[in-house]
């Protein structure tokens, strides 16, 4: 008999694109509609005008994304090179932490240390004139790379944890923790 379960599909939701307007990431969509097509339940806190006519409220939507990550069997939680992923990586930190069954998916560019690296889209530091706003966002991608950085060193000797850089490793790693895709 098929044994259902429930995934949480976090982390990289909407992010900021080239030409500076939101933009809904259609990969996990993708990934998403694969497990429910498995009969899979499946929670995605990537919430806009698009596809729900709002925007992510967090009065709303907080509680609702809590309790989904509480009863999920897995969570994935995909981080790309385009958003700073801070609360990402701490969710990451904590339910590793925790024991739970994480698949952490590294969407973006990778540097030479198979590090993810943090390159919002069109943000090009050395094209800034100003240079107290070049010194905020020189910081601010050095932060984000040192987050991810140290999120791979925490993380390295989880059991619990598969860090993939595709699709074809998330549907892996879900298959590990027993997921059927």
């Amino acid at each position: 008999m098929f044994n259902r379960k429930i995934v949480f599909s976090g982390g990289m939701c909407n992010y900021v694109g080239a030409e500076g307007s939101l933009a809904r990431n259609p990969r996990r969509d993708e990934l998403n509609n694969q497990l429910r097509a498995k009969g899979h339940e499946v929670f995605d806190p990537q919430i806009d005008e698009s596809t729900h006519g709002r925007p992510y409220n967090y009065d709303i939507d907080g509680p609702a994304e809590q309790n989904a990550r509480a009863k999920a069997h897995v969570l994935i939680y995909q981080v790309g090179s385009e958003t700073m992923a801070g609360v990402t990586l701490l969710e990451v930190e904590n339910d590793v932490k925790s024991g739970r069954k994480v698949i952490l998916w590294l969407s973006g560019e990778i540097d030479s240390k198979g590090r993810p690296l943090f390159k919002p889209l069109g943000l090009n530091p050395e094209s800034i004139t100003d240079s107290a706003t070049k010194a905020h966002v020189l910081q601010m991608l050095k932060q984000g790379n040192s987050m991810r950085a140290n999120l791979l060193d925490f993380t390295k000797e989880a059991t619990n944890l598969r860090v993939v850089a595709t699709e074809g490793g998330v549907i892996g790693a879900l298959k590990e923790f027993g997921i059927r895709i």
